[in-house]
Parts: structure tokens; C-alpha cells; sequence
């Protein structure tokens, strides 16, 4: 029994000396000096304590944040709100009280502090407690550079400095944010332009920039923007406007801005208008769609198609029964003609046009053409020059299994697998039991696909393959 007591008195001393000595008390030391609840704040020296059935905030050294007389605290970052009697407050992480305890409820946005009075009304305020709108609003919704409030009399849209944008409540509102990019896509974008469209009560719809330019007032029935234009509809025809407001074309049952112009379409017959409204191909054509590097896929009738230039100007004539793109970059236009296909490059055909069927390949940045013809394959070179002449059964890309960023040729007669090199050279037979197809499922595990189909931005891995080899 002696014993027990010698004990408990050498941990009371060693607890005595620990409070002595330290400059300031540990967490453990406040735990022991508030029996009832404590709580850590995540990633912060702060924690939410009970005492008394009363809560508060002390941080680490048991400095009071918060004093511990509120029915509730809650942290929600980077906020504490404190509620008391019912009714909620806002305190910064460091006790500074920037919305007094005087509301039914609040609640933490991503830019706005959300605040609830008697009445069940809204009012957004901002990071540090100042009021941007009135108590009149049910919700709100925000956006990179404005929010919208909204009651049962309409939406407003507001700066996050509380400058309305509006002159009245509108029947609807929507918020466009357009980025601006370097040349190089990767980086964050340079700027972001801000354009509010807004619906009246009359059912029209105008427009206005955050930015400052030139608004449009609400005089048609749908407004949207389209690219670097602002396509507007009235009466179920669209007309084309200018980043400043400027009317550029006249009204059609379609319009589509692309690069060079503006794709139309009246009664079901496609035509196209330079940028300044000039007729460059008449209203009379099937089907008129833009191809890459500003041209104009343009069917004069079925099978009879052509290319034209953004000017206007015929670059292949319509008379070919399918022409496509199947680049990723669309470098090349595939056409067929008479069954037989071929590819037109820098206005001339690279490819003539005699073969079945045509794929193109690339691995780091060199291109490669597997041709078809009476069913046997070959392949060319970016310079269409003849690497495999067109005899073989068959021709795939595989996995070099000895260098994961290689491609390997395999080719085949009957049941006889050839490996080459992508320059072409002869490396070693491969049986036909380890030749997979990526669609093969089961037979190729996944990681193996990806690993294939991930060599560089610009490589397309079809199949897979393991070498005989040991």
C-alpha cells in the first residue's frame, strides 16, 4: 500500500514539474484541464473545447479564440461559426468576429458567406464581413468573376464588389466564361472574359460583358455565343453578331461560324459567306461542312463531293463519292473514286488514287501508310515510297519487346509472321500463337495495352505482340 502511494505521488511531482518547466502547455495539458470535450481543427493549432456544456476555441498554448459560452461551434474552413440562443456568427481562425450573432443561419460558399435572417431571406457577403446584396434573395450561384441571386421575382447577377450588373430582375440569366490560352495549351490561361446573356420578361434576350464591350440589347428570342461571334435568333432564324455588337449577316435557317466564314442554310440548302457577308458558293447545295486547315467538305449531289477553300475556290472538284479526314491533325484528305481510294496533301495527290483501303500510322512524328488492294497489304513511307510491296497477307504494328517506346512491324503470308524494324530491316520470325489483337480481350493482359497505346503523343498501337525470342 506504501508503495502505491510513493507512485502516485512521483507522477503527481513528475505532472507538477512538466507544468513548470514548459513555457507553454501541450495539447495533452489542456485535454486534462477541460474534462468534458475537446476537438482539434484540421490543419490548425485550434481546438473547438466544451466546458460546462457551454463550447468555444482555444488554440494549442490555451489562449481563449473563441470564449466558451455558444450552444454550438462549428469550423468550416476557413470559418468558425459559432451559434448561440439560436442564432449564428461568423469569427475568422485567428477570433476576429466579422458577422455578429444575430442570424437564423449561415452557411460557407467558395467565394460567399451565405447569411440567413428572421425571415428565411438570403444576403451574400464576402470573405471579410462586408454585405454585397440585400436580405431579399433564396439562392445564389457563383461563378469565376460574378454570382447570381435569385428570389421569386427573378435573378440578378452581381460583381463579387456587390456592383449589380442588371438594371431589373431578369426571367433568366446565363453566365458564359470564355478562357484565352497561350500558344501552348498546358499553361493557365492568360484571361477569361465574362459575358452575362439575360432573359426579360417580354421573353427576349440581351447581353452584357463584365468586361466592358459593347452590349446587346434584348431584342431576340434566343442570344448565345458561338466561337468569336454571338449568334442571335428571331423567329427561328439566326443572324450572326461580332464581339462588338455588330450585325454581320442577314437571317437564315442556320448559320455556323467557322474559320474562314460562315456555313448558312435556308429551306434545307447549304451555301457559305466570307467574313465580311459575301455569297462565295451559293444557297443550293446538300450538305456543306468544314474540313481543317480553313477548307469546305461540299456535296454538289449524292456521291459527287469536292473541297473548296475558305475564298471560295474549288480545291478538288465534286465528283468523288466519300472524302474524309483521318488524321488527327488533318494534314491529309482520303478520297474515293470509282471504289478506289487515295489522299490529296498540298494540292496534289500523294497517294494516287488505286487502292481499296488506306490507314495511316505514326510514331514519333513519321507517318507510314498501310494500303489494300485485291486484299493484300503493303506499306509506304511518309514519302510514299514502297517499304513493303503489296504482297503480304498482312500487316500490324506491335511492341518492340525490348524497347517499350519502339514499334515493330509485323507482316505475314499465310500462316508465316515476319518482325521487321521500322526501318524496314528484317528481325526474326514470330510464331502466329503470339501475335494478339488489342479487341482480343482476355488474351492480352490491360497493362499491356496501355503501355502500348501511351508511346508518344502521336503513336496509334492496333495490336500487340510478344517475340519467340528468349
Amino acid at each position: 500500500m506504501k508503495k502505491v502511494i510513493l507512485l502516485a505521488i512521483c507522477l503527481v511531482a513528475l505532472i507538477a514539474c512538466g507544468s513548470i518547466c514548459s513555457k507553454h502547455p501541450s495539447s495533452d495539458s489542456i485535454l486534462s484541464a477541460i474534462p468534458d470535450s475537446i476537438l482539434r481543427v484540421d490543419d490548425t493549432n485550434l481546438y473547438i473545447v466544451r466546458e460546462n456544456n457551454h463550447w468555444g476555441v482555444k488554440n494549442d498554448t490555451g489562449l481563449v479564440i473563441i470564449p466558451v459560452i455558444n450552444d454550438e461551434v462549428v469550423f468550416i474552413s476557413p470559418f468558425l461559426l459559432a451559434y448561440k440562443d439560436g442564432l449564428a456568427g461568423v469569427f475568422t481562425q485567428s477570433g476576429q468576429k466579422i458577422i455578429e450573432q444575430q442570424y437564423s443561419d449561415i452557411s460557407v460558399c467558395d467565394s460567399l458567406i451565405c447569411v440567413v435572417d428572421d425571415n428565411g431571406l438570403k444576403a451574400a457577403y464576402n470573405y471579410h464581413g462586408r454585405r454585397l446584396t440585400d436580405f431579399a434573395y433564396h439562392s445564389f450561384r457563383e461563378y469565376a468573376k460574378v454570382f447570381v441571386a435569385h428570389n421569386d421575382d427573378g435573378k440578378q447577377v452581381f460583381t463579387y464588389h456587390g456592383k449589380p450588373m442588371l438594371s431589373s430582375l431578369a426571367k433568366d440569366v446565363e453566365i458564359h466564361e470564355d478562357f484565352l490560352y497561350s500558344d501552348n495549351l498546358l499553361d493557365e490561361p492568360k484571361y477569361m472574359e465574362t459575358s452575362v446573356f439575360y432573359q426579360t420578361y417580354t421573353d427576349k434576350w440581351g447581353m452584357i460583358s463584365l468586361e466592358g464591350r459593347p452590349s446587346i440589347a434584348p431584342a431576340y428570342d434566343r442570344l448565345f455565343p458561338y466561337g468569336e461571334y454571338y449568334l442571335g435568333c428571331k423567329f427561328h432564324k439566326y443572324q450572326a453578331l461580332d464581339l462588338n455588337a455588330d450585325i454581320v449577316t442577314d437571317f437564315y435557317d442556320d448559320i455556323e461560324p467557322v474559320v474562314g466564314g460562315f456555313i448558312i442554310q435556308n429551306d434545307g440548302y447549304y451555301g457559305y459567306l466570307s467574313k465580311d457577308n459575301k455569297l462565295l458558293l451559293d444557297i443550293k447545295y446538300p450538305l456543306i461542312m468544314s474540313l481543317s486547315n480553313n477548307m469546305l467538305w461540299v456535296q454538289k449531289d449524292v456521291m459527287q463531293i469536292g473541297v473548296y477553300s475558305e475564298t471560295g475556290e474549288e480545291i478538288l472538284p465534286p465528283i468523288y463519292e466519300e472524302i474524309w479526314e483521318q488524321d488527327i491533325d488533318g494534314s491529309h484528305i482520303y478520297v474515293r473514286y470509282r471504289g478506289k481510294v487515295g489522299v490529296w496533301d498540298d494540292n496534289m495527290f500523294i497517294i494516287p488514287i488505286k487502292y481499296d483501303d488506306i490507314y495511316q500510322f505514326r510514331h514519333k512524328h513519321k507517318v507510314y501508310w498501310s494500303v489494300v488492294k485485291d486484299n493484300k497489304h503493303g506499306l509506304l513511307r511518309e514519302n510514299s515510297r514502297t517499304m513493303f510491296p503489296l504482297e503480304y497477307s498482312s500487316i500490324s504494328y506491335c511492341v518492340n519487346q525490348y524497347n517499350r517506346q519502339e514499334i515493330d512491324f509485323i507482316v505475314s503470308i499465310g500462316d508465316e509472321f515476319k518482325r521487321y524494324s521500322l526501318d524496314g530491316k528484317y528481325v526474326e520470325n514470330v510464331s502466329k500463337n503470339t501475335y494478339f489483337n488489342i479487341d482480343a480481350g482476355p488474351l492480352v493482359p490491360w497493362e499491356e495495352v496501355k503501355s502500348a497505346s501511351l508511346l508518344d503523343n502521336n503513336a496509334y498501337v492496333y495490336e500487340v505482340c510478344f517475340s519467340s525470342k528468349k
